[in-house]
């Protein structure tokens, strides 16, 4: 992109005092941001810790009151002394609920409850509670927090001896209300979660009922559960809306406790510091541009002048001078440029006739040519235009108006795109089509230039540019790819079904089959896998002919899909005593598409398998480069003939001279990958000695566009000219 001089002068000016203003602003505010932060995180952690504490504390000091009574259990007392003794335990603690002794089998013996907390009047059982379970077994306490209501209440087994059992129900509503009164912000709140991760004390007026289910699944509620200390996170809610919060494990209960504050209030106050800095900064730009503007303006209005001129003059307009009255070394150049345009239209003048006269004898030479072509300036003036590219472009007949652009002679604005970039990259290999097919009749152009020397000459007249007709080419093509397509789906669909029902067979769900039966149906299973590979090859080859093949880059190590790929090939390489090798110092990763890397291992490890002697010996050589990573699969077979080294990555080449299988190509779609990660691949090979087939795959992702779509084209759909 072009920049004039006056917006030079004023980008440098107003870089010049606003850059550092805005570079020292916005590193304070950034620091300022990140303490704020802090501040508000080591906040969350410590309310979290408190919380956390404060239940632990709790549930300690109710559990040594029940320790308590249960030693005094343990004692030679009868059954109504043991209830004495638990009914003292309930009135002492007035938010314990319940307290029952449990046979072995679960079933209440004794009950004492508070009828203040509880309406209770029959023994129940408890025998099929995975917690009493849990406790007999292991013989030692459990508890859980279960949700009834807004209040969750604790529920504690404890084992007692010959098998019998404590079950103690507790509403800790004191416990309950202080946790309920903290509150972080205008909005942030505490809920407590079980070891599921479901909420069982959470504020009834702040998390919606609905949400409930959806709590677990949270990132930060699964990572509580697993962690060992305090930490935070940042998520989205139900409502996606952002949130930050912290929490703390209650190891008692395999809970925890969770904080959670809107991120847009937490970080209020560094949000409203950023926006001050920004609207002083943006203050300060706005009275520098001004001041640069006019500074600028003084400064480039001769030469801008000046410049203005030398296009005038430049256009073939001789008729309008330059006045700049600097007073100074620019005005002695405008004089100068002056004398200069009046001796040009004296020439101009001279030569008119001449230049008519070639053009017409140029353009009935071209006239005749069956391609258009079309002689532009690197501009894009037309010069010379021949009858065939008259009638394709639209150009009307008659003599061009000097000076005339394509964008003045040809309306359509994605022609005059097209032409205008292949002018300005004149290539030999560069090319770019032109699509002017209707339901009537079908053309296709391609449009490629050249830069035109003057004979004996190093400096260049112009572009000429050709529009040469390939529609019959074009419509064989497509013919081909369109059978090659509709065969190899035609064949696809009946082969899934004769899989199918060999699947059925090999099962011998139609009944039982006799050994050479089932020989036989594995022997036509197998073929017909291999051909169904072959019919998927030539669908995967036209696909990635038509540019619709799509990566999806992920970071994996080259070294583990490397060894991944030897495990699986293992039982093949097995048949003929084939020893398989990796050799890699470490792992070396990559951003690749792990599908499409794995296919290339296997294409070049069936094949060295295939060419390689019983006995013989495969290796893969992984090697971390600088800026790639290269990759080799060695094998110890026959080798490949030098004339077919360099075209054995072509489509259905193999070599004449070795007995194979296969449609030939599989090293094809290997070279479409690879090259479609941006990559290189080859082979090195001499008859007797193995062959080595090598790809490097760069460390930087990048799409080749020489494997999505034809190199240097362009297709452009659009009208016919009359």
């Amino acid at each position: 992109m072009r920049f004039g001089l006056y917006p030079k002068f004023i980008l440098t000016l107003v870089a010049i005092s606003v850059l550092p203003v805005a570079f020292v602003g916005l590193r304070l505010v950034g620091i300022n941001q990140k303490g704020i932060q802090a501040a508000v995180l080591e906040l969350h952690y410590k309310l979290a810790q408190k919380i956390a504490e404060r239940v632990e504390t709790y549930l300690q000091t109710t559990d040594e009151k029940i320790l308590f009574a249960m030693q005094m259990l343990e004692k030679n007392l009868d059954w109504q002394d043991k209830q004495v003794l638990l009914q003292s335990l309930i009135e002492s603690h007035n938010e314990i609920g319940k307290i029952a002794i449990l046979n072995p089998q679960g079933k209440e013996v004794l009950k004492v409850y508070n009828p203040s907390l509880l309406e209770e009047s029959k023994l129940s059982d408890q025998g099929r509670d995975p917690e009493y379970i849990a406790s007999q077994q292991t013989q030692k306490k459990t508890m859980r927090l279960t949700p009834s209501g807004v209040l969750p209440h604790l529920e504690m087994y404890y084992p007692l001896r010959r098998g019998f059992g404590m079950y103690v129900l507790i509403l800790p509503k004191k416990l309950w209300k202080e946790i309920q009164e903290e509150r972080v912000g205008g909005s942030g709140f505490v809920f407590i979660v079980n070891r599921q991760g479901n909420p069982v004390f959470y504020p009834a007026n702040l998390i919606n009922p609905d949400q409930i289910g959806s709590i677990s699944q949270r990132p930060m509620v699964r990572q509580a559960l697993g962690a060992l200390a305090v930490g935070s996170a940042e998520f989205k809610d139900d409502k996606a809306e952002e949130q930050v919060g912290s929490f703390a494990p209650i190891s008692s209960l395999g809970g925890a406790v969770l904080l959670q504050q809107p991120k847009a209030e937490a970080y209020l106050a560094a949000t409203q510091i950023k926006r001050q800095a920004i609207l002083f900064l943006w203050l300060i730009g706005f009275f520098a541009l001004g001041g640069a503007t006019y500074l600028a303006g003084q400064l480039s209005k001769p030469i801008l002048a000046l410049t203005k001129g030398a296009e005038a003059v430049a256009r073939g307009d001789f008729s309008k001078g330059v006045d700049a009255s600097s007073n100074d070394e620019l005005q002695d150049l405008a004089d100068t440029f002056n004398r200069m345009r009046l001796r040009l239209r004296e020439y101009a003048q001279i030569q008119v006739d001449r230049i008519i006269s070639e053009q017409k004898k140029t353009e009935a030479i071209l006239f005749s040519i069956a391609d258009g072509i079309l002689m532009t300036d690197f501009e894009g003036r037309i010069q010379l235009v021949n009858r065939r590219a008259r009638t394709v472009l639209g150009i009307p007949d008659g003599p061009i108006p000097e000076n005339q652009t394509i964008q003045s002679l040809i309306p359509d604005s994605r022609i005059q795109k097209i032409l205008l970039e292949v002018i300005q990259n004149p290539q030999e290999n560069l090319y770019r089509e032109l699509d002017f097919s209707t339901d009537q009749f079908k053309l296709v152009l391609n449009v490629s230039s050249q830069t035109v020397v003057a004979p004996g000459k190093e400096t260049s007249m112009g572009v000429v540019t050709a529009l040469h007709d390939v529609t019959l080419e074009k419509e064989l093509s497509k013919m081909k790819e369109e059978f090659l397509q509709s065969i190899t789906h035609d064949l696809r669909n009946p082969m899934g079904a004769i899989r199918g029902f060999l699947e059925f067979l090999l099962k011998e769900i139609p009944g039982p089959l006799n050994p050479q039966q089932k020989k036989m149906i594995e022997s036509i299973d197998r073929a017909s896998f291999r051909l169904l590979a072959m019919i998927n090859n030539i669908l995967d080859i036209a696909k990635m002919e038509a540019g619709k093949m799509d990566l999806k880059l992920i970071s994996c190590s080259v070294t583990e899909v490397a060894t991944r790929m030897i495990e699986l090939m293992e039982s093949l390489a097995r048949r003929k005593n084939i020893h398989l090798e990796v050799h890699a110092v470490g792992p070396v990763s990559l951003v690749v598409d792990e599908g499409l890397l794995e296919r290339v291992f296997t294409n070049l490890l069936g094949n060295a398998i295939k060419f390689t002697p019983e006995d013989g010996k495969v290796k893969i050589h992984v090697e971390d480069r600088a800026d790639a990573v290269l990759c080799c699969v060695e094998d110890s077979g026959e080798g490949i003939p030098a004339e077919f080294v360099q075209t054995i990555f072509d489509k259905f080449i193999q070599v004449k001279t070795q007995k194979t299988g296969g449609t030939g190509l599989g090293l094809t779609i290997c070279k479409y990958v690879v090259e479609a990660h941006g990559g290189k691949i080859w082979a090195e090979s001499a008859v007797g000695k193995g062959s080595k087939f090598f790809f490097s795959l760069p460390k930087r992702p990048r799409m080749s566009e020489a494997v999505v779509s034809v190199p240097g084209t362009e297709t452009l759909q659009t009208q016919p000219r009359s």
